[in-house]
C-alpha cells in the first residue's frame, strides 16, 4: 500500500517517536553539553547561571565562618526556529510502501535535525576565549594537551570531551601514529597507535574523550576550530525538540514532511572550554 498523507497523520505518534529517537542517536554533541528544557513555559528566552568556582578555608575555633560569596552572572539564551522540508513524491511514496514509512521517514527527520543540532552547538566552539593551535597548519597533539591542562587549572567541572572536524582529526593521527606505530616504542604508546589504526578514532588524549563530528564546518579557507570542553562549557536552551507535520501539493503530486524544532546553543562559562584550530583541507 502506498503512503498517503492520511495515513501519516494517523502514524504521527509512532513517527515522533521513532524521529526523536534518532535525533538523540545521531546528535553526537548534544549529550555533552548542559540542556535546559522549557517545553510548555511561558518565553523564548532561559537563563543559564555561571557557577563560581569557590574553596573552603580554615577557621580557628570559636570564630565564625566567614561568607563566601555566591551571587553567580548568567547567559540569557534565546530559542530560534529550526525547520527542515523533506518533500515525497507520490512515486517515492508508491515505491516505499507502508512498512517503511515508519523507520524511513523517522530516520531522515530525525537526522537531519540532529545535524542542525550538532552544528549549532559546533558554532559556538570559535567564542572560547583561549584557544590553541594556527589556522593553515595541521593540529598537533601539543594543542589537545595543552587545552585539558588549561582546563585543569581553571577547575572544569566533570568529565572533559573534545570535538574535532574528521579531517582535522588527521592531524593528531597522524602525528600519533608515525611517532609510536614503528615497533621500537613503549608497548603502551604502540598500544595509543594501534587503536587509532584499527578503530579510526583518536580515543582519550590527556583526560579529554575525543570524537569527530563533519558539524564543525571549515571556514573559507579550510580551516576549522574544534574544541576540548566541559560539559558545564555550552548551553543548549530546548524549547521544542522536534515536531512533525505534513503539506500536501496536489498539483505536483507531493507530501512535504515537515520538522520543527525550537532551541539554541551559546557559551555559559568562557573559562571551561578552549577552542582547537587547525588545518582541515581534505587530503589529497
Amino acid at each position: 500500500m502506498p503512503i498517503t498523507a492520511a495515513m501519516l497523520q494517523e502514524l504521527y505518534t509512532e513517527i515522533i517517536a521513532e524521529a526523536t529517537l534518532q535525533l538523540y542517536e545521531h546528535s553526537l554533541l548534544l549529550p555533552l553539553c548542559r540542556v535546559k528544557n522549557t517545553a510548555g513555559k511561558p518565553g523564548l528566552t532561559a537563563e543559564f547561571p555561571k557557577w563560581p568556582i569557590v574553596i573552603a578555608g580554615d577557621v580557628a575555633e570559636d570564630t565564625e565562618t566567614p561568607e563566601t560569596e555566591v551571587n553567580p552572572d548568567s547567559v540569557p539564551i534565546t530559542v530560534s526556529e529550526k525547520e527542515l522540508n523533506v518533500p515525497l513524491t507520490d512515486l517515492a511514496a508508491t515505491a516505499a510502501g507502508e512498512e517503511e514509512v515508519i523507520s524511513a521517514i523517522g530516520l531522515l527527520l530525525g537526522s537531519g535535525m540532529a545535524r542542525k543540532m550538532d552544528r549549532d552547538i559546533a558554532a559556538t566552539f570559535p567564542s572560547f576565549t583561549k584557544s590553541y593551535g594556527t589556522a593553515g597548519v595541521a593540529l598537533g597533539v601539543a594543542g589537545m594537551v595543552n587545552g585539558s591542562t588549561y582546563l585543569g587549572v581553571k577547575e572544569a567541572p566533570g568529565t572533559l570531551y573534545g570535538a574535532l572536524h574528521p579531517f582535522q582529526a588527521l592531524g593528531p593521527k597522524n602525528s600519533l601514529t608515525n611517532a609510536f606505530g614503528d615497533g621500537t616504542k613503549p608497548l603502551t604508546s604502540e598500544m595509543k597507535a594501534n587503536e587509532i589504526l584499527y578503530h579510526n578514532y583518536i580515543g582519550t588524549v590527556s583526560g579529554a574523550h575525543y570524537l569527530e563530528s563533519a558539524s564543525i564546518v571549515p571556514d573559507g579557507n579550510d580551516d576549522a576550530t574544534g574544541a576540548v570542553f566541559s560539559p558545564m562549557a555550552i548551553g543548549v536552551h530546548i524549547k521544542q525538540l522536534l515536531d512533525f507535520e505534513t503539506e500536501r501539493k496536489g498539483t505536483k503530486r507531493i507530501t512535504h514532511l515537515l520538522a520543527h524544532g525550537k532551541w539554541n546553543a551559546d557559551v555559559v562559562n568562557d573559562n571551561w572550554g578552549v577552542g582547537l584550530v587547525g588545518d582541515a583541507s581534505e587530503p589529497a
